[in-house]
């Protein structure tokens, strides 16, 4: 693996502290057991073959998987409780957090995991059991494609909220329009929508993702950070995003407002995810209550 990730075996040789001799010595035994070729030799270094492509990343997800085995056992010895989410960004998922980490924090020893990623890491980090539990967010339209994908890879699934959108610009330029505008007159004002670039839908190919999504435009400015997305649009005065509803206080941070969408086709769901083989605790269900009391406030507005 470090001869993969430094592309030379002197380099990983150097890395581990053992003789270079003794190294190479250990990876040709490692291709004649397997009877694979795992690199490609040249005078440039060492470069992987197919085949090892394959083999490292299988290899990775073992090396991830015994850090886990490890982080378990000492958190069994120590007899403190674990909790992991990988998840979107949104306010109430965030605010249902900070309230159970308080709730638990107050009872007994745990160590808590909260890791905000796109659509593919969260999946791939449930896949790979790095994280237990996940919250995803995807444009209804795929509704068919993850369902698919998540019997497939036996992955339970519950629809978590079908948050509403908005459009949130900038304060220093609001348009004419008061609280409503439509995407099509974003357009003819000469708006560029700043989109999280998240485009992974499973079983759908990059074609099909972009002729089925709505309302595709030709000025789009693509990130893959919330936090650049919101930073974007309130320097910009001419950029906008279509988001769920914002929180009155990130509004005021960032110099934002929102408006109504009067002619949008896109609806986007939420939904929890976690293995099917892994059997809810205690402590997730702890987790769950306070992120459906949190969704009922941000749907009356409450966190608004």
């Amino acid at each position: 693996m470090e001869i993969y990730r430094l592309g030379s075996v002197k380099k990983a040789a150097d890395k581990l502290y053992i003789g270079q001799p003794n190294l190479s010595r250990q990876l040709i035994d490692l291709e004649d057991e397997l009877g694979v070729t795992l690199f490609e030799r040249s005078s440039k270094g060492m470069t992987a073959t197919p085949e090892g492509e394959i083999i490292f990343e299988y290899a990775d997800k073992l090396f991830r998987q015994a850090e886990m085995i490890e982080d378990y056992c000492k958190a069994v010895s120590k007899k403190v409780r674990s909790f992991s989410l990988a998840t979107l960004s949104a306010d109430y998922i965030t605010e249902a957090f900070s309230s159970f980490s308080e709730r638990v924090g107050s009872e007994t020893s745990i160590e808590l995991y909260f890791n905000e990623a796109n659509t593919e890491q969260i999946i791939n980090s449930i896949l790979c059991n790095q994280y237990r539990l996940g919250i995803i967010r995807y444009d209804k339209a795929y509704d068919s494609y993850f369902r698919k994908f998540f019997e497939e890879k036996n992955i339970s699934f519950e629809l978590l909220n079908d948050p509403p959108c908005v459009i949130a610009v900038s304060n220093k330029d609001v348009l004419s329009v008061p609280e409503r505008v439509s995407v099509q007159q974003l357009g003819m004002y000469s708006y560029t929508e700043v989109k999280y670039n998240d485009p992974f839908v499973p079983f759908a190919s990059d074609t099909q993702v972009r002729t089925e999504t709505p309302e595709s435009k030709e000025r789009v400015i693509y990130v893959s950070s919330r936090i650049s997305q919101i930073e974007l649009v309130a320097r910009n005065t001419r950029a906008y995003m279509i988001t769920a509803p914002l929180t009155d206080k990130q509004l005021e941070k960032y110099g934002l407002i929102q408006l109504e969408i009067s002619d949008s086709e896109r609806e986007y769901r939420d939904v929890f995810i976690h293995s099917s083989s892994y059997a809810l605790t205690k402590t997730d269900n702890m987790f769950l209550d306070e992120l459906m009391r949190s969704k009922r406030k941000y749907r009356q507005g409450v966190l608004l």
